[in-house]
């Protein structure tokens, strides 16, 4: 029976589009408003009032159906098995499911993804806090919010609840924010946004406490940085922890990704990609080299390097970086 790779592990991936990752996401609403208000400024007119639901429902609902329409087309594909659970590797060619179901296979792919990274300062005070994969549900906008962290996604968020009318406060541990832009990207995007939003740089967070409803972050410097919401964007870690990789012979960095070659393998049988692997975390390029994996699964003879040559990348903010 026909297997097809690509349609597979595309619809997999599928399921991890951010939110905002798209034509029709939250950063195009963002632009709207400003685009919208900056007109409404020089007309008179008045559209400082933001249905954040009905923005939250349109988007949310498209990702999650997307997610859904996935799963099901990756479940209904010929010849796949899905087995829902927490897998993790017993030897080279097995994985261990949930404890329970054990499974072999002549080739296994890799794409267990990431998550969002918390500083241990945050995650000890025990405090509340929202993350990329749960600040677009949120069910009203604060008046205020607290960004710990200055790279994309820290600063695309920052922009979109800035353009719906919260007040921003930025805290970032390196001396300007985007930081591993070019020097001077980074520096211009620094001085724009500062000008509209509380920014903190050069920020070491010492502590997190609770006021009311709301979050401070104290700095080393004594000074505190408050918020109604505290939104936690410094950066993402790839799912490999719990993945029994030294039982397959899988090498990891330190920084907890998987060693691979130019053609994704990890091991002679063993294959990895996206979020677990690849030096470009964006959908896209997860997208690239679901596909690249796929064909050499089927092509052992005539393998193809990962599309790593090329890789334009954006950061939807205000102004805009490419």
């Amino acid at each position: 029976m026909a297997t097809n790779f690509p349609r597979i592990i595309d619809a997999v991936l599928d399921q991890f589009a951010l939110p905002w990752e798209s034509d029709h996401g939250v950063a195009h609403w963002a632009r709207v408003l400003e685009n919208g208000r900056r007109l409404a400024a020089e007309t008179g007119a008045d559209l400082e009032v933001v249905d954040w639901p009905a923005i939250r429902d349109r988007i949310m609902s498209r990702v999650d159906q997307s997610s859904a329409d996935g799963h099901r087309r990756w479940a209904g594909s010929n010849g796949v098995i899905v087995f829902d659970g927490r897998a993790r590797f017993t030897g080279p060619d097995e994985l261990e499911i949930d404890g329970k179901v054990r499974i072999r296979a002549d080739q296994i792919v890799i794409a267990a993804g990431g998550r969002p990274f918390v500083p241990p300062v945050v995650v000890e005070s025990g405090i509340s806090y929202h993350a990329s994969d749960t600040i677009m549900r949120l069910d009203r906008l604060p008046a205020s919010m607290v960004v710990l962290g200055g790279g994309a996604v820290a600063m695309e968020m920052a922009h979109v609840f800035s353009s719906f009318g919260v007040e921003i406060h930025g805290v970032e541990m390196a001396s300007s924010l985007m930081a591993s832009l070019d020097a001077d990207l980074s520096m211009r995007f620094t001085a724009e946004v500062a000008a509209r939003w509380d920014v903190h740089l050069d920020a070491r967070v010492v502590d997190v406490g609770s006021e009311g409803r709301g979050a401070t972050l104290v700095l080393e410097d004594g000074s505190r940085v408050s918020g109604e919401l505290l939104l936690v964007a410094t950066g993402r870690r790839p799912n490999t922890e719990a993945l029994g990789l030294d039982t397959a012979d899988v090498s990891v960095r330190e920084d907890g990704h998987i060693v691979v070659d130019q053609f994704g393998r990890a091991a002679p049988d063993i294959w990895a990609l996206s979020d677990v692997s690849t030096p470009f975390e964006l959908k896209h390029v997860a997208n690239a080299e679901a596909r690249t994996v796929a064909r050499n699964l089927g092509n052992p003879r005539d393998l193809r390097p990962l599309p790593h040559e090329w890789v334009p990348s954006a950061v939807f903010t205000d102004p805009q970086i490419a």
